[in-house]
């Protein structure tokens, strides 16, 4: 129990050392808000490992390292969804069909924000991260099923909302 307290202790004070720091930098290489979703992830992923992590040198060093490749692999992600909307627009070739591709896009896009958290997490590590499910179930430390079954869940609520909008990309 003591143990745990203290666990708890350290992790605070990591936090509110380095937070703003880590923040500020990720914002030089992406936009605010991603920056602070970057940061708070990695925040998470060091208290649900905090039992496995072994900072070798110093917590500066493991936490700048560990944003960098997060950031690195954020920008890849964007910049391959970029690419697959850049080849879609270039395919398309009316300029009403672009423009409706765009709607959907957005639609899709603001659909998705509406989706539970932890469904969206599963939905954007499986399909913007390209995760497989045994590895989101590990990470989120869940079931494999439970993985499937929200994604499941997710996919059934964007194609409802979707439907009308893909009708008059398609049409």
């Amino acid at each position: 129990m003591q143990d745990d307290t203290l666990k708890k202790k350290v992790f605070l004070e990591l936090f509110e050392v380095y937070s703003k720091k880590l923040y500020e930098t990720a914002c030089r290489h992406v936009p605010a808000s991603d920056a602070e979703d970057i940061v708070q992830e990695l925040f998470l992923e060091i208290w649900e490992k905090r039992e496995e992590i072994k900072v070798k040198e110093s917590w500066d060093k493991y936490l700048y390292a560990v944003l960098k490749y997060r950031i690195i692999r954020f920008l890849n992600a964007k910049n391959e969804m970029e690419e697959s909307l850049r080849e879609a627009l270039q395919e398309m070739g009316s300029r009403d069909k672009i423009l409706s591709f765009e709607q959907l896009y957005k639609k899709m896009d603001a659909a998705i924000e509406r989706l539970p958290n932890s469904r969206k997490t599963i939905l954007k590590k499986r399909y913007f991260e390209n995760m497989k499910i045994k590895d989101i179930a590990e990470e989120l430390s869940i079931s494999p099923e439970t993985v499937k079954q929200q994604l499941k869940r997710a996919k059934a609520l964007l194609q409802r909302e979707l439907r009308e909008g893909l009708a008059n990309f398609l049409f």
